[in-house]
């Protein structure tokens, strides 16, 4: 089970307001991309997510630069984002097949229910496409 491995990744993260997400690990697996992410709560108010949200942006945002940016929806989900002080959660996303051109990102945004609170991480096209065989 996911949720329950050791972490892998050590250069994915944001850390704001007292409340760390960390990307623990990227695995492939027959067609199937697993992102694990963690939320860490060092604050002395709960932090509650209903979701994250996938984002797939052009790197590049220059002003003749064309955008682009395309939701993903994660194919299933296993755990919870929601933390209470001083407590560390775990959740796994699956996803068909994911992978991202060289002058592309997946942003992952963490929007707090109620508060303004909100965390965003970067993973870049090398980490998703040099993504762990399983």
């Amino acid at each position: 089970e996911m949720t329950t491995t050791r972490q892998k990744l050590f250069h994915i993260g944001a850390r704001k307001y007292g409340i760390t997400l960390l990307c623990e690990e990227i695995v492939s697996y027959s067609d199937i991309t697993f992102v694990l992410l963690s939320v860490r709560n060092r604050s002395s108010v709960s932090y509650s997510v209903a979701d994250a949200t996938f984002v797939m942006e052009s790197r590049k945002k220059g002003k003749r630069a064309v955008s682009f940016e395309k939701g993903i929806q994660p194919k299933n989900r296993h755990g919870s984002l929601s933390a209470a002080p001083g407590e560390t959660v775990r959740i796994a996303y699956s996803f068909d097949k994911l992978t991202l051109a060289s002058d592309q990102v997946l942003k992952v945004y963490l929007y707090e229910e109620g508060g303004q609170r909100n965390l965003d991480l970067t993973l870049s096209a090398k980490d998703i496409n040099h993504a762990a065989s399983r």
